[in-house]
């Protein structure tokens, strides 16, 4: 670089990060989605059952032979734990100081949370996977579709500052 280049660049570093206003947004939205799909929409047709009530039924089950242990895991606590952690995650890679690892991780939990919701909707052994996904209703998808949106969301990271 010569003497007028580095001139110019103490002067004009290039453009610098803003907070991810779109990504943060999508990853809002999606998050909000898969909070409503948790707790006011129906995930089983047959039988019309919440998210609180695949819980309650789940729990009320005794035997692990019948209930995949996923399913369990999932619906006593880690899709609310699951959700909490991808969102804050989310947050974090829209913040320019923080978001590189965030960007990367943020995404990955996302899909770690689809490919669970997807496992756990097979809920015991008495049923094949098929008749489970067939009888899925709104909230089950809702959630996938939350989660899609905070992957895309958090994969976006921090804006950019324009300069005019």
């Amino acid at each position: 670089m010569g003497p007028v280049t580095t001139k110019f660049a103490r002067l004009d570093p290039g453009p610098s990060q803003t907070f991810g206003w779109l990504g943060f947004g999508m990853s809002v939205i999606g998050s909000v989605m898969v909070l409503v799909s948790y707790s006011a929409l129906i995930w089983i047709g047959a039988g019309n059952y919440t998210f609180p009530d695949l819980r309650q039924r789940i729990t009320a089950i005794d035997s692990d032979v019948l209930v995949h242990p996923v399913a369990k895991t999932y619906f006593s606590w880690l899709g609310w734990a699951i959700l909490a952690l991808v969102a804050v995650c989310a947050i974090l890679a829209a913040t320019p100081a923080l978001s590189g690892p965030f960007r990367i991780l943020a995404p990955l939990l996302a899909v770690a949370a689809i490919a669970l919701t997807l496992v756990a909707i097979d809920i015991t052994n008495q049923r094949a996977y098929g008749v489970w996904f067939r009888d899925a209703r709104a909230g089950f998808y809702l959630a996938l579709v939350g989660f899609v949106l905070v992957a895309i969301g958090s994969a976006l990271g921090p804006g950019r500052e324009r300069r005019y």
